[in-house]
């Protein structure tokens, strides 16, 4: 009976990122480039800001990454929105 060890926090982001990645196979390429600029678009221009711009694209993957991260927000510190999509863009703000 061996007992599988607890995951690390950055263990458990990067199976939510990885299972959220592989929803997007039919734009996964342009998903990746965004999710890849998005890091350093947070620490020159802040998470809320962030979140705006990416709330105001248009393509399906801002949008997928923009539901991405308010899912994995919504499970880390809102419990309330754990067990549904994902908590409200105001409500975030």
């Amino acid at each position: 009976m061996s007992q599988r060890p607890k995951l690390t926090l950055d263990q458990e982001r990067a199976k939510f990122a990885w299972s959220k990645a592989g929803e997007c196979q039919n734009f996964i390429g342009e998903y990746t480039n965004v999710a890849k600029s998005t890091a350093s678009l947070i620490m020159n221009s802040g998470l809320m800001q962030t979140f705006a711009f990416l709330r105001a694209k248009e393509s399906d993957e801002h949008r997928a990454l923009l539901a991405h991260l308010l899912k994995w927000l919504g499970i880390r510190f809102m419990s309330v929105y754990a067990s549904t999509l994902s908590p409200p863009f105001p409500n975030l703000l």
